[in-house]
């Protein structure tokens, strides 16, 4: 199970995918067999490109990223979702009165603000990132059958996240992430478990790459340095400029050198 973080899973390496790949695609090996091996390790009988670049290997580059695992991901895709599906349940009066919290929750600099959520989907993670810091507050008189249990696993998801984007770390504040990373990994355990014996809401299988990704964010902050070396989030506005320059100073055809040449007029 994905979800469960005790559970040891080797680390996928360059040679071995390489291995894996050749021996799929050598003519002396059944296509039948090799389906088999390549489907049981989640490969392609495909040769990887980036297994030409030289002293690399994509597994160990590949990062976890707040932005896309965390904020767009498990909590604006999953848990919020999970919460917006018992607030429904719960009935109009419920829903409005976590409107009505959301609304009074004090204006910060640098927070957004949700005047409404509920009815609304966000493009932008930033605005997912500011919601989950203020929905754990605006539905915790959401204590009943399986929202306890789903508030549980959020408060642990913020402290997780609170963990990984420290931009300064210790052995000490490393270790209480890794604790917190298995906290949640057996809350949401626990939650998926509710579901099922209460039959609250609609059975939903945990078991996706990005309810086990968080089990290696402390890992990559010892190797590669803090989450703000390989976030996402600070090229995320871009998208607004370079969608308004592709629509109004392109010509719809070889569109890279165009968007880059107005770009860079702008940063001059």
């Amino acid at each position: 199970m994905l979800v469960d973080l005790s559970i040891p899973y080797e680390i996928r390496t360059q040679s071995d995918s390489e291995q894996l790949v050749r021996y799929a695609l050598d003519t002396e090996t059944l296509k039948k067999e090799a389906e088999e091996i390549m489907k049981a390790h989640g490969l392609r009988a495909v040769e990887n490109i980036f297994w030409k670049v030289a002293n690399s290997d994509p597994h160990a580059a590949l990062s976890f990223d707040r932005l896309h695992a965390f904020h767009s991901g498990l909590w604006g895709y999953h848990f919020w979702s999970e919460m917006k599906a018992i607030l429904e349940d719960m009935g109009r009066e419920a829903q409005a009165q976590v409107e009505k919290q959301l609304d009074l929750m004090p204006r910060w600099r640098g927070l957004y603000h949700f005047g409404s959520a509920l009815k609304v989907e966000f493009t932008d993670g930033s605005k997912y990132e500011d919601l989950s810091k203020q929905a754990l507050v605006a539905t915790l008189f959401c204590a009943v059958f399986a929202a306890t249990a789903l508030l549980c696993c959020i408060r642990s998801y913020l402290c997780v996240d609170m963990y990984a984007s420290l931009e300064v770390h210790t052995e000490d504040t490393l270790a209480a992430g890794e604790r917190e990373a298995d906290l949640l990994s057996i809350l949401l355990m626990e939650y998926a478990a509710l579901c099922e014996v209460q039959g609250v809401l609609p059975l939903k299988d945990w078991n996706f790459p990005k309810s086990h990704s968080y089990k290696h964010i402390f890992e990559d902050i010892r190797a590669k340095g803090v989450t703000r070396n390989y976030n996402t989030k600070p090229n995320e506005k871009m998208h607004g400029i370079i969608k308004m320059i592709y629509k109004l100073l392109t010509n719809f055809r070889e569109i890279a050198p165009q968007v880059q040449i107005t770009i860079f007029m702008l940063q001059r």
